[in-house]
C-alpha cells in the first residue's frame, strides 16, 4: 500500500495480509500497525509520530521511520538487535527513545 505525500493525518490500515505500507512524507501523529501480523517493510518516515509499536510486528524486515520528531518506539526483546542495527543506520532519528515490551 502506497499512500505517501498525500497530508494524510489518519490512517487506517488494518488488513492482517498487507506486506508493505508506505506512508511517508504526511501529517500522521500515530499510526497502529498490531494487526499488521504479516508486515514485512514500513517506511513512516517524516511525519510527526509520537509512539510508534512493532512489538507484534515480528516479520517487519524494513522499517524507515527517520524524520518523526521525538519518537518512541515500542519492540520486543527478540528485536533489540535490529532496532540497534535500524539506529546506527539512520533509520531512526537521533531523538527516537527505544523501548522494550516484556511479553
Amino acid at each position: 500500500l502506497d499512500c505517501r505525500n498525500n497530508k494524510l493525518n489518519s490512517l487506517i490500515a488494518k488488513n492482517a495480509n498487507l506486506k508493505s505500507l508506505d506512508c511517508s512524507t504526511n501529517q500522521l501523529t500515530s499510526l497502529d500497525i498490531s494487526e499488521n501480523i504479516n508486515l514485512k517493510r514500513l517506511d513512516c518516515n517524516t511525519n510527526q509520530i509520537i509512539s510508534l509499536d512493532i512489538s507484534e510486528n515480528n516479520k517487519l524486515t524494513e522499517l524507515i521511520c527517520w524524520g518523526n520528531p521525538h519518537m518512541e518506539l515500542w519492540i520486543n526483546s527478540e528485536q533489540k538487535t535490529w532496532a540497534d542495527w535500524l539506529f546506527e543506520h539512520g533509520y531512526l532519528s537521533f531523538n527516537t527513545i527505544i523501548y522494550i515490551k516484556n511479553k
